[in-house]
């Protein structure tokens, strides 16, 4: 003998999810300040010199502003429709921003629009770990404590300064 089952359904309602917006208006210009000075930029004045990295989502270039000289690195995000991708993209753009006041990270300069891509100019590094470490242990080197407890302490520090900015 067998049962009919009853015929329940049920309706779940999403909320339907915010809007993503950047954190300021982007343009194909921005203001940068550079020591003391400040100017206005946009992508024709930066002159690139070479690629510096790639990474999931965007590349970052070595650029030259032609009107100061100055080098920077520019990370340049393609804007994309996908939702978990924009987030991400929002995401580094914000923490950019944020932590421009941070004395251990890279100064944000500031940040436009062109084409399609988000542009991040930072301050550019000589180095990076993963790119140092690999040519010490090539040459048989070692890497000092010294510069070990340095690095990990200005880390210690930044992750103290974020945390606190963003709580």
């Amino acid at each position: 003998m067998s049962r009919q089952r009853p015929n329940l359904r049920m309706t779940i309602q999403k909320e339907p999810e915010p809007e993503l917006v950047p954190p300021r208006n982007l343009d194909s210009s921005t203001t940068i300040q550079i020591a003391d000075r400040t100017f206005e930029i946009d992508a024709d004045s930066l002159e690139k010199i070479c690629d510096l990295g790639r990474g999931a989502y965007g590349i970052v270039e070595k650029m030259r502003h032609e009107q100061t000289g100055t080098v920077m690195a520019v990370k340049r995000i393609t804007a994309t429709v996908n939702r978990k991708e924009q987030k991400r993209l929002l995401m580094d753009l914000d923490i950019s921003m944020r932590s421009s006041d941070c004395p251990y990270t890279v100064h944000f300069y500031g940040a436009l629009f062109r084409e399609g891509d988000v542009w991040i100019c930072m301050e550019v590094m000589d180095t990076s770990l993963d790119k140092f470490y690999p040519k010490v242990f090539k040459n048989n080197l070692i890497m000092e404590e010294s510069v070990l407890g340095k690095v990990c302490y200005n880390f210690d520090l930044y992750v103290k300064q974020f945390v606190n900015a963003f709580s």
